[in-house]
């Protein structure tokens, strides 16, 4: 009798010990891996804790407590002052006993770190289990580059073609690349860039402008059927191997003269739409200027 009460000690132990390791083990957190600062960040957390009764949902941010759920409190839950987060009161917070998601706004270069979620079951059966993730807040493009300096609309053979490409502001270097009917612009056609900063709340806006020229070659173009086509593709450097690639691009056309067209008042682009562009850059700068200033 002695023995078999033992065993069942035994089974008893062993089937809350496997139920411990599953919630473990089913513990999924879900938060951005980079995120632009004008945007609201999603976190969730996914639990599966067996036949265990839940007590709590902790939300911490670098190990501050900043969120916590307590479906047998009331109020069932608590919210804790920490430097860079903010909760939305434009989404509904959903905890349940298998799921909680926060959205967090008003997002600063202070909002990056080290998110955890923390579920507490009934003891002393049920163990705390715990994931974490990390969520970086960038400034990122909004706008795709703006191709500019274009001085007609249409060119002879043995005309030169020149043109800038600016990139929206971001926080992280972006590389300007060049292309020409979709085809990777010779080294030799691209001046050196131009890259203009800005320290602002935390974050070194950046863009770059990057100047493409090139002699307009029968040799090269003969084959163009009248047209060819420029494209500037922006990509930001140095993100995270987790997130997805940063891209924007843009691209236009000018036609070739193969027949000694008249190319006078063929002017494409004047000092007006140079300052479009520049007004556009300016209008990045100052949205994030104002996002930043409202927190």
């Amino acid at each position: 009798m002695t023995n078999s009460l033992y065993y069942i000690f035994v089974l008893i132990f062993l089937f809350h010990e496997c139920q411990r390791i599953t919630a473990y083990n089913q513990v999924t957190i879900s938060v951005p891996t980079i995120i632009d600062v004008r945007d609201f960040a999603s976190v969730s957390c996914n639990y599966n804790i067996g036949f265990h009764k839940l007590i709590s949902v902790k939300w911490y941010k670098d190990n501050k407590e900043f969120y916590r759920y307590t479906p047998f409190n009331t109020p069932s839950e608590t919210r804790m002052t920490v430097k860079g987060v903010k909760m939305s009161d434009r989404h509904n917070i959903v905890c349940d006993e298998r799921a909680c998601r926060l959205f967090l706004k008003d997002l600063s270069a202070q909002s990056s770190g080290i998110y955890k979620c923390e579920i507490a079951g009934e003891a002393p059966t049920f163990q705390v289990v715990q994931n974490q993730a990390n969520m970086t807040v960038l400034v990122l493009p909004k706008r795709d580059p703006h191709i500019l300096g274009l001085q007609h609309q249409r060119y002879r053979f043995g005309e030169t073609v020149n043109a800038n490409c600016t990139s929206d502001v971001s926080s992280l270097p972006v590389n300007l690349q060049w292309y020409i009917n979709d085809q990777k612009a010779p080294q030799s056609f691209v001046k050196q860039p131009v890259q203009i900063t800005n320290n602002l709340e935390g974050f070194q806006l950046q863009y770059k402008i990057s100047e493409l020229s090139f002699k307009v070659e029968k040799s090269r173009f003969h084959d163009t059927r009248g047209q060819i086509k420029l494209q500037c593709v922006a990509k930001i450097e140095r993100l995270p191997s987790t997130a997805q690639p940063v891209i924007r691009e843009t691209s236009t056309y000018i036609n070739l003269v193969t027949r000694g067209d008249d190319l006078k008042n063929q002017k494409l682009i004047d000092s007006g739409a140079s300052n479009v562009a520049l007004k556009n850059i300016l209008t990045s700068v100052l949205m994030i200027s104002l996002t930043l200033m409202m927190q």
